[in-house]
């Protein structure tokens, strides 16, 4: 798979994420609220926690082709540098 086209995949899968944690939170939060303010907090708190669970796989394999990307590039310098002092 094209590194661009995945990289574009995590952006989006991202800012999904992102958007669907504000709203699950909201919702939560207000239909929540009408029974406790505590359990609202409680709830909400423990949803966020999922959300961020999530958030932070996705940076992570963002980060996983960002490293690919850095070490593809050294490997190509190093056989350039391998191949000027072999001449």
């Amino acid at each position: 798979m094209e590194i661009r086209f995945l990289k574009r995949v995590i952006s989006f899968l991202s800012g999904v994420l992102w958007t669907l944690s504000i709203l699950s939170l909201f919702f939560t939060f207000t239909t929540l609220l009408q029974y406790s303010v505590a359990e609202a907090i409680i709830y909400t708190l423990i949803l966020a926690i999922f959300w961020l669970f999530l958030l932070i796989l996705v940076e992570m394999a963002h980060l996983q082709i960002e490293k690919f990307r850095e070490l593809r590039r050294q490997t190509q310098l190093l056989e350039r540098i391998a191949r000027k002092l072999d001449a």
